[in-house]
């Protein structure tokens, strides 16, 4: 699965240790939705082919057209 830090520490240092870690991108506070969108995208597109817009991992929904994050059928 894709692994994505979203996170206040913006070090080079932090941002290495990230991407050590395995993850795909590290994105830190603040950060744009609109850019947030296609930076998931682009994970998306490049690990399971053309990305949709709406990304679901166990009980955890994005729904990107609505802007909406539902969890367990509840929104958040």
């Amino acid at each position: 699965f894709p692994i994505v830090f979203f996170t206040a520490n913006d070090t080079e240092e932090d941002m290495i240790k990230g991407f050590e870690s395995g993850c795909d991108d590290y994105i830190s506070k603040p950060f744009s939705i609109g850019v947030l969108k296609f930076k998931i995208n682009a994970i998306l597109k490049r690990n399971y082919g053309e990305a949709k817009n709406i990304f679901k991992y166990k009980d955890l929904k994005i729904d990107f057209d609505s802007r909406k994050i539902h969890k367990r059928d509840e929104e958040i």
